[in-house]
């Protein structure tokens, strides 16, 4: 049954790059897969974009977990913030991907947990 997320969407294409590799993919099919994924990869980040300037949780589900990757916690005055954002932001990356895969998650964590307790 399909999930329709990013977790679908990252095994489809790693199906892909094994069929390519065993010779079992036609190179106008593989260009056909890398197509509609590049358009989903568009669609996930507009949807994060939008996500993010309208100060509201990534939906439930979307990326293939229940819980969104990032944690949404209540600011002052009742306003969500994106604390993982924050954080990365504060420590000089665009978003928690790079900081994370510069990092890596261990460490990212750790930082994470000292900045947001500091806070407090």
């Amino acid at each position: 049954m399909s999930q329709n997320n990013l977790q679908e969407l990252n095994d489809v294409l790693f199906d892909t790059l094994r069929k390519v590799k065993d010779g079992k993919m036609d190179p106008k099919q593989v260009n056909a897969v890398v197509a509609v994924s590049n358009s989903i990869i568009s669609n996930t980040k507009t949807v994060m974009q939008a996500c993010k300037m309208a100060k509201t949780e990534i939906p439930s589900g979307f990326f293939g977990v229940e819980k969104s990757p990032m944690q949404i916690t209540e600011g002052p005055a009742g306003q969500s913030k994106y604390q993982e954002l924050d954080f990365a932001l504060a420590i000089g990356y665009d978003n928690v991907a790079k900081a994370v895969g510069d990092l890596g998650n261990k460490v990212f964590r750790k930082r994470f947990e000292t900045w947001k307790n500091n806070r407090s």
